[in-house]
């Protein structure tokens, strides 16, 4: 009998692809909208849980949650997107530095007009591709005419999901090892990261869907130096624990209902490719935006429930888990439908494999309906301690 050799193995893996967003998908707010500036530098921090084969960039001026097109004047251009390693301060959270020029990874290329998606060309050179664990900066610059709408969050406090650092776009500054001064702020423009791996024959990667709110996209504060990157989440953080590729599906603002009730042509699931290859798992991690901005009741929760789940077995998708609420410091009633719809959720209806205990977890002892303000920066998003401490307890393996 032939012993299969290392390139025989190699040959036999099975090719698994992954979608993982890391800017925007929010509003339609356009803080560039009125003023004088032409174009903008940013970099951004990418670390994956699994080596990649190949990747490329999915990139649009659309916003993911009512799918508005930018208004003219357009379009966006954007310079080559370069490639580094990152080199972090005595401080420890890193400052935008790379520790020599960055490498072009993917041409410079001229967005959709209407702001429609831009499939970049795949970077397949062994040299620059994703190692498990291992975080890269990834640094480019937009140009558009003045006034052109940027989807993005309106604010420019840094609070936006995905997490970048922002330098002065003068020439060359998109690759320079240290381009200088930089500012804290979110990512414009929705961006996706499409990559595959390859499983070898005989292991096994799991693929995982994790859908929430603003809980897991990244949403930060200059309180916290640079902010959460994407893999800095709770949905991020689960993946690089336990070598799971994970679709963060993380979308501010967005509810159970929606995830529910909207068809998949809505584009909180279009943006999505859970058919190339289909997840094994599925996590609904629902916020209180249902409760606290839509005025939901308990009553009205505990169907969405089920029909999520139903929808993402017809996805193929055939385990689930969930996640209780966290608190909010709500009132009476409103916390009463959180706290019923948590005991709900314990009892892992519709078929449900497991929930996992996010609430106690993130509750003041003696004070349920209290967030612990050591885990929050505003209630009710986390702080880097707290989606460490929660992705603790999410095991998926």
């Amino acid at each position: 009998m032939r012993v299969l050799s290392r390139d025989d193995i190699a040959a036999l893996a099975t090719t698994k692809r992954v979608t993982l967003p890391f800017g925007a998908k929010q509003s339609n707010s356009g803080y560039f909208t009125g003023n004088t500036l032409a174009s903008i530098m940013q970099r951004t921090l990418i670390a994956l849980p699994v080596a990649t084969t190949r990747w490329r960039l999915r990139v649009s001026n659309v916003a993911t949650l009512d799918n508005t097109k930018t208004p003219v004047p357009g379009p966006v251009t954007w310079s080559d997107i370069y490639v580094g390693d990152p080199v972090y301060p005595a401080a420890g959270l890193w400052a935008g530095v790379m520790a020599a020029a960055g490498v072009s990874a993917i041409p410079g290329f001229v967005g959709d007009a209407a702001g429609n998606e831009t499939i970049t060309p795949w970077v397949t050179d062994p040299a620059l591709q994703f190692v498990a664990g291992q975080p890269k900066a990834l640094s480019w610059k937009q140009s558009f005419a003045v006034g052109t709408q940027l989807v993005g969050r309106s604010s420019a406090s840094g609070d936006g999901g995905g997490g970048a650092i922002w330098f002065t776009p003068a020439a060359g500054a998109e690759f320079a090892a240290n381009p200088g001064a930089a500012g804290v702020n979110n990512i414009y423009g929705e961006m996706r990261i499409e990559y595959e791996l390859a499983v070898p024959v005989g292991l096994d990667t799991k693929i995982g869907l994790w859908i929430t709110d603003s809980l897991g996209e990244g949403y930060s504060n200059p309180k916290e130096g640079m902010g959460n990157f994407v893999h800095e989440t709770t949905p991020g953080q689960v993946a690089m624990r336990e070598g799971i590729a994970m679709v963060n599906a993380s979308i501010g603002t967005s509810t159970l209902e929606q995830w529910a009730t909207l068809p998949l042509t809505d584009p909180r699931w279009s943006f999505l490719d859970l058919a190339t290859t289909v997840p094994d798992f599925a996590v609904i991690g629902p916020g209180i935006n249902d409760i606290q901005l839509n005025g939901r009741t308990f009553a009205q929760m505990q169907p969405w429930v089920g029909q999520l789940c139903d929808r993402l077995r017809g996805l193929g998708i055939k385990k689930i888990y969930a996640t209780t609420l966290m608190p909010c410091n709500l009132a009476a009633t409103p916390e009463g439908y959180r706290t019923s719809f948590n005991a709900f959720l314990r009892t892992c209806p519709f078929g449900i494999s497991g929930t996992f205990e996010f609430a106690k977890l993130m509750e003041v002892v003696g004070a349920t309906a209290t967030g612990d303000p050591d885990y929050f920066v505003t209630y009710p998003h986390p702080k880097k301690a707290a989606y460490q401490r929660l992705a603790s307890v999410a095991n998926l393996r």
